[in-house]
């Protein structure tokens, strides 16, 4: 026995209405673009200069020398594990590590000064 509570009385239907036709221009929101009839004149090009090498032979002005990051970063890390490592001793401790980050940071810096790439 039926339900009472359910409705029985539904339509069917075999094809759906088709969907209204909508323009294509009512609903779109960009700008409308427009082709121009001629390109733009082509930009002129620019004259490259030459750079004068000063005295020293350098191709830029500034300071001449030029350090690699692995040098920097060698030296970095060696002041740190002497940093760390002299604090630690003035409050009683001996830490492990700032020995080793020493050595590590020595051997990057002497790597870089010689010319390897860095990695």
């Amino acid at each position: 026995m039926p339900d009472p509570d359910i409705a029985t009385d539904f339509e069917v239907v075999d094809d759906p209405p088709a969907p209204p036709e909508i323009k294509q221009d009512s609903y779109s929101f960009a700008p409308k673009r427009t082709v121009p009839d001629e390109a733009p004149p082509p930009l002129p090009k620019k004259k490259r200069r030459r750079r004068r090498l000063d005295d020293r032979g350098s191709g830029g002005s500034g300071f001449p020398i030029s350090i690699s990051p692995g040098v920097i970063g060698g030296f970095l890390c060696m002041v740190i594990a002497v940093v760390w490592f002299i604090a630690g001793l003035y409050f009683g401790w001996v830490f492990f590590y700032p020995p080793i980050l020493f050595i590590i940071g020595l051997v990057r810096f002497v790597a870089s000064l010689m010319g390897q790439e860095e990695d």
